[in-house]
């Protein structure tokens, strides 16, 4: 058993991790998640707050929330009504400027 079986759990655990974070990146290389973070971050200037500021001030972690504003986050329904409800607006603005999927399949 020894050293062959060591590399070849080794090079199956080298071999998912690189999919995963091709997987991973995949998800956030879209352009609607960059769309719907600018959107975020032109709300929360208007609040005046800084992001970490904002984040503390409304119970967000900024870590999260700076993901979000970077189009980073894969965010669920219930999250993007939090932010919303944080932001003070209705969650449809968050989505404004979104393109239609075929036009995101172009880019």
């Amino acid at each position: 058993m020894g050293v062959n079986f060591y590399h070849d759990s080794l090079a199956l655990s080298v071999g998912f991790m690189k999919r995963l974070s091709k997987d991973t990146r995949d998800k956030t290389d879209d352009c609607r998640f960059i769309i719907f973070g600018n959107n975020c971050r032109k709300y929360r200037e208007k609040t005046g707050f800084s992001q970490e500021n904002f984040a503390h001030e409304k119970n967000l972690q900024r870590t999260f929330y700076g993901d979000v504003e970077r189009g980073k986050r894969n965010l669920t329904l219930a999250n993007i009504f939090k932010i919303a409800d944080a932001l003070g607006v209705n969650p449809k603005v968050l989505f404004d400027e979104m393109p239609d999927s075929n036009e995101v399949k172009d880019l």
